[in-house]
This record gives structure tokens, C-alpha cells and sequence, in this order.
């Protein structure tokens, strides 16, 4: 009997279904965690949206690339564009950020040091500055002998006919079209470059192959005939694995979400929403209350 009774105490076995959705569940809450931790490094590495593109005019980042490179013996009025590999009206080339301003807080992890270090940046046209920071292209990396070289992939098929003339910062500009000319961005495409430089300053490879990461996941949808990704070198390289990135991006991520990410927080990140609410209501009454029971005091001294 008490040998029935000890069994009888024992909780059941738990069934294998049971142990599955167990885990299922767990796996859940896991993602929904790490989707609400990283959503502020995915907003900061997404595409800007309208009217909040980098313009490149940052005159003292121009002039750490301009030395950085070895590109103050142009000639007067032109610039080089390291895309390009030609000179242009100085006006035209910009400053561009590899790894953009907006994810400022996480470079020191991603690319170990600050946004403004001249190699996370490139002198190039004020049309491949808008393309890059819309992904629209990236660059894989190249090994050639002793030399980085870089290959432009421009990934979003719709922008393939694309006319340098027509998008950017000058796109209205009648000179900027004609030094453009009938330029395609479909043109650039599997173009292999060293951005050219007169001095030994190279990019920062990770600053490239992070935006290269960001754009093929943008532009997955929309990849032109034929492009496969797997046959070009998008990796970091050895100095980085993916494991090691994730912790970077986990270990700087900011303790709260901007005050804004709500609005385009998909909707199982905003389940929350409605206890917020409620909370707000509950507080609003109290204060509500506390000012009722204020005016009833003054109006007995004004009587008095």
C-alpha cells in the first residue's frame, strides 16, 4: 500500500508531444527575444528611408579620404571617383560611409572603430553613393595575388537599366548628366576594382561585406537572372566568423528600442501594447483624482 501511495504521489511522465511543444514554445519566446534585441542594428543597417539619404557633403570625412588615398593631386576642380577610376567635377564626388552614420553605436563591434576611420568610407559619384545606400549593389571580395580587388554585383534586377544620370543628389544637374553620359548601373555590373588610390590606403573589407550581407537579404526578391550568390566571396573573412558577429551585434546592442520602433515592429513585438495601455489609463485616472481632491481644498479656503 504505501509502496501505491509513492507512486501514486509521483507526478506523470511527461509524453514526447508534450516535451515538443514544450520546446516549441521555448523556441518561440527565443526568437521573438533576439527579433526585439536586434531590431534597432537592423533599422541602422537598412535602407534610409525618402528624404533621409547621407548627402556625402561631410567636408572634414571628404578630406580624411582625399588623404587617406592619395588623391590631393588631382587636377584643380576634378576629383577622382574610386568606382569610376576617372576624375570628375569635384562637386559630383562624395563622401560615402560604408558602414552608415545611423549604425554609429555598433562600430566599434562590427568594424572595430569608429564610422568616421577613412577606411570606412570611399570618394565616389553622388549616383553610386544613393545606389549603395539603397542596396540596390555590393561588392564581393576579389583575391588577386597580393592585391584586394573588389567585384561590383548590382543585385536589384529592376535598377539594371538603370541611368547614373538620373538618381542621386545631382540627378538634376545638367553637367552631372553629361559627365555621366548614358551610363548604366547594368554597365557596372561584374566590374572588378581596386578603388583606385595613389597611396597604400585600402577599405575596411568587413565595412564592405557587412553592407554586402544586408543588401542580398534586401534584395533576395529581386535578384537578376543567373545571379548566385554562393559563387562570389561575400564572407567577412577569417578575422570574423559568423558566431563571433552575432556577439558583437548582441554585446552593443542599445538596452531599449528607440521611442519610434513601435511603428514598424511586426505585430507579434507588440503584443505588450494593450497592458501598456491599460496602465496609462490607470495612471491618467489616479492624477485625475489627485487634482479633483486639489481643487476641493482650495475652493474650502476660498470660501473661508
Amino acid at each position: 500500500l504505501e509502496m501505491q501511495a509513492a507512486a501514486a504521489a509521483q507526478p506523470p511522465a511527461a509524453q514526447p508531444g508534450d516535451v515538443a511543444t514544450t520546446l516549441t514554445r521555448i523556441e518561440r519566446k527565443l526568437n521573438l527575444v533576439t527579433d526585439i534585441a536586434l531590431y534597432p542594428l537592423e533599422k541602422a543597417l537598412s535602407p534610409p528611408s525618402e528624404g533621409h539619404e547621407s548627402k556625402g557633403t561631410n567636408i572634414t570625412f571628404k578630406q580624411k579620404l582625399i588623404q587617406h588615398y592619395g588623391l590631393a593631386n588631382a587636377p584643380q576642380g576634378q576629383l577622382t571617383c574610386m568606382v569610376l577610376g576617372r576624375s570628375l567635377p569635384k562637386q559630383f564626388i562624395v563622401a560615402g560611409h560604408l558602414l552608415p552614420r545611423r549604425a554609429e553605436v555598433y562600430a566599434g563591434k562590427l568594424i572595430g572603430t569608429h564610422v568616421h576611420d577613412p577606411r570606412n568610407g570611399l570618394l565616389w559619384n553622388s549616383a553610386f553613393e544613393y545606389a549603395f545606400e539603397r542596396q540596390w549593389l555590393c561588392f564581393s571580395h576579389v583575391a588577386t595575388g597580393m592585391e584586394d580587388n573588389f567585384m561590383i554585383h548590382v543585385i536589384n534586377k529592376h535598377r539594371l537599366g538603370t541611368k547614373l544620370a538620373d538618381v542621386g543628389e545631382h540627378r538634376h544637374d545638367h553637367d552631372f548628366k553629361k559627365a555621366m553620359g548614358d551610363l548604366q548601373f547594368g554597365d557596372l555590373t561584374g566590374t572588378c576594382i581596386s578603388f583606385s588610390s595613389q597611396s597604400s590606403g585600402r577599405p575596411l573589407r568587413r565595412s564592405l561585406m557587412i553592407h554586402a550581407a544586408q543588401a542580398l537579404k534586401h534584395c533576395q526578391a529581386v535578384y537578376p537572372d543567373g545571379f548566385m550568390p554562393e559563387l562570389h566571396n561575400f564572407r567577412l573573412g577569417s578575422e570574423s566568423g559568423a558566431q563571433e558577429l552575432v556577439e558583437a551585434w548582441l554585446s552593443s546592442l542599445p538596452s531599449h528600442a528607440p521611442s519610434n520602433a513601435s511603428q514598424s515592429l511586426p505585430e507579434e513585438l507588440t503584443e505588450a501594447k494593450p497592458h501598456t495601455e491599460e496602465r496609462k489609463k490607470k495612471k491618467k485616472k489616479r492624477k485625475g483624482g489627485q487634482k479633483k481632491r486639489g481643487n476641493g481644498k482650495g475652493g474650502q479656503q476660498q470660501q473661508q
